[in-house]
């Protein structure tokens, strides 16, 4: 399922967060207050919110966060392999390790 099918606001919120980690950097205290914070206050809400069948779909979100790696990591394996060398492919490199980094605190690192 595409998160965006089910409520555009939440897909929106998951994209921010996601932009928010990769601007920092993913082992400092601000990185891990920030997520840690963000964790807490989403379990709040689930917790408020159980009967609110959407809040529990936890397979959605993973598998939104599983393409979104795996959108950044091909698009870096695509300029790797053209020989297109730049800032913009070792970001990309550098992202694909962030949201690893997030899996794997999280929970299993998914098979891209």
């Amino acid at each position: 399922y595409c998160l965006e099918k089910f409520n555009g606001c939440i897909s929106r919120g998951l994209k921010y967060v996601l932009a928010q980690i990769q601007k920092m950097e993913h082992n400092s205290d601000e990185c891990e207050q920030f997520v840690s914070s963000l964790m807490l206050h989403m379990q709040k809400l689930v917790n408020d919110n159980s009967d609110i069948p959407l809040l529990d779909y936890e397979i959605v979100g993973k598998k939104y966060l599983r393409n979104a790696a795996l959108d950044v990591f091909q698009y870096a394996d695509f300029c790797d392999r053209s020989g297109q060398f730049s800032i913009d492919l070792l970001k990309s490199y550098i992202r694909c390790a962030y949201l690893i980094t997030v899996f794997d605190v999280f929970d299993k690192t998914p098979e891209l």
